[in-house]
């Protein structure tokens, strides 16, 4: 509830108000991910994963891949995958994707020309505002890739390349 002039506020309304729920989730150092060729697969963030996660909206043991924030209302969300070096990609693409199936715009699919990756590629995921009903909707950061056999999605120990993360309630509906 918004208070008006003269109301009192509810109490949620003044904590989101100065410390708004977030979440961030880093793939610790070394950490690697398989990601097979032409499929999609979602980013698992275990343990020592989280730098930042204020209403326990992340777990590092069950469904370590989402986000499920508990309160209904409207999220920025963004991310980071970095795919590694390798000289056969045809396609490499990271993106964010609500409830286990509906790929959410914008997606990061860089030009390869060549096929060509000489070093690490980070797919940088462009923040998406998404709504959440605060009970079962989630998010998840999703990577893929075409080329002729598995990856690793990896994270390097200078965190020069790893994965990233990141959910910050705006507003309630």
């Amino acid at each position: 509830m918004v208070a008006g002039a003269g109301e009192l506020a509810d109490w949620s309304d003044v904590a989101y108000g100065l410390a708004p729920p977030s979440v961030r989730l880093v793939v610790p150092n070394g950490v690697t991910q398989p990601m097979l060729h032409n499929t999609v697969t979602a980013i698992a963030f275990g343990a020592g994963s989280k730098v930042l996660d204020t209403f326990d909206w992340h777990s590092e043991a069950t469904n370590t891949t989402r986000i499920t924030p508990t309160v209904a209302g409207w999220c920025d969300v963004w991310g980071t995958v970095p795919f590694a070096s390798r000289n056969d990609y045809i396609t490499q693409a990271a993106f964010l994707r609500m409830n286990g199936a509906t790929a959410v715009a914008p997606a990061w699919k860089p030009p390869l020309s060549s096929g060509l990756v000489s070093s690490t590629t980070m797919g940088n995921v462009p923040t998406a505002t998404l709504f959440f009903n605060g009970s079962s909707d989630y998010v998840e950061l999703c990577g893929q890739h075409t080329n002729t056999a598995a990856v690793q999605v990896t994270t390097v120990a200078s965190f020069q390349y790893s994965c990233v993360f990141e959910l910050r309630f705006r507003m309630k509906p």
